[in-house]
């Protein structure tokens, strides 16, 4: 019995973007929107492609360790195959919208915490002044 796409979307619900943790908003690389491609055939085999957040993203080694990990634990999946999307940029556009919510609280707890006024930056003391 082969996997089904939607016990491996549940698998991936359960991998979390590194910088969303570490912001205070686990984000799912699902919800994220990191997945553009994914796909089971008949033997098991799990194909992945995921898109970085940032064409510098650091750890999207240990996002795909994470991938991996949870995705060959789902019942009838014999392997796991994940390439690197890096033929289109990821944006906010590709999250979905629980991410977006997630990421919205997140901005809304932010402003809360460290408030920033429209345009703070024109009332930017001189150079003179700063030191």
């Amino acid at each position: 019995m082969s996997a089904s796409l939607d016990q491996i979307r549940k698998a991936l619900q359960a991998v979390f973007d590194p910088c969303s943790i570490n912001m205070g908003a686990p984000i799912s690389v699902a919800d994220m929107g990191m997945v553009s491609r994914l796909g089971v055939n008949s033997d098991g085999v799990v194909d992945i492609e995921l898109r970085p957040t940032s064409p510098m993203c650091t750890l999207i080694g240990s996002i795909m360790q994470g991938v991996e990990e949870k995705v060959t634990g789902v019942a009838g999946v014999t392997s796991v195959a994940i390439t690197i999307n890096i033929r289109s940029p990821w944006s906010e556009a590709d999250m979905t919208s629980e991410g977006r919510r997630r990421l919205e609280a997140r901005r809304g707890r932010s402003r809360l915490e460290v408030p920033v006024e429209p345009q703070q930056w024109k009332r930017r003391a001189p150079r003179s002044e700063q030191t």
